[in-house]
C-alpha cells in the first residue's frame, strides 16, 4: 500500500495511468482516488479519476472530476471534453455533448481525434434535431 506522502504521488499517479491503459478500470479507480486525494489540484490526477469513473460506469462522478480537470487545465492532454461529450451523449444530453466537442476542437485543432469529434458532433446535432421535432416548443403551447 502506498502512503500518501509527496514522494508517493507520482508513482501512484503513474500506476493509475498504467492500469487505465491496461483496461483495469476498477483497480485504476482505487489508485487514482489515492492520487487525487494526495494532489486535488493536479489536472492529470483529476482527469484520470474522472476517466476511471467513466470506465466503471459512474457518469455523475466522472463528470465531476473531468469538469475539475478542465477547470485546472482546459487544454489538458487527456482531452476531458472528449470523454465528457461521450458521457453526455450516453445520458441523452446532446446539447452538452456538442458544447464539449466544439470546445475540444477549438483547443485541439491539430489532434488526430478531431475527425472522430466531428462525427460525434454530427450525431449530437442529429439528436438535438430529433429532440426538437419530438418536444413541443413553447410557441406551440
Amino acid at each position: 500500500d502506498l502512503d500518501l506522502d509527496e514522494e508517493a504521488f507520482e508513482p501512484t499517479l503513474n500506476l493509475g495511468g498504467v492500469l487505465l491503459t491496461q483496461g483495469r478500470a476498477k483497480e485504476a479507480l482505487e489508485v487514482n482516488q489515492k492520487a487525487y486525494e494526495a494532489a486535488p489540484e493536479d489536472a492529470l490526477a483529476a482527469a484520470q479519476l474522472g476517466l476511471s469513473y467513466f470506465l466503471t460506469g459512474d457518469n455523475g462522478q466522472a463528470i465531476r472530476y473531468l469538469d475539475h480537470a478542465k477547470e485546472l487545465d482546459p487544454s489538458h492532454f487527456t482531452f476531458p471534453q472528449f470523454t465528457l461529450a461521450q458521457i453526455f451523449l450516453r445520458l441523452g444530453q446532446p446539447e452538452d455533448a456538442a458544447e464539449e466537442l466544439r470546445e475540444f476542437m477549438k483547443l485541439h485543432p491539430d489532434s488526430p481525434d478531431v475527425s472522430r469529434a466531428q462525427e460525434l458532433l454530427r450525431a449530437a446535432e442529429e439528436a438535438m434535431k430529433r429532440k426538437r421535432e419530438i418536444e413541443p416548443s413553447d410557441e406551440e403551447e
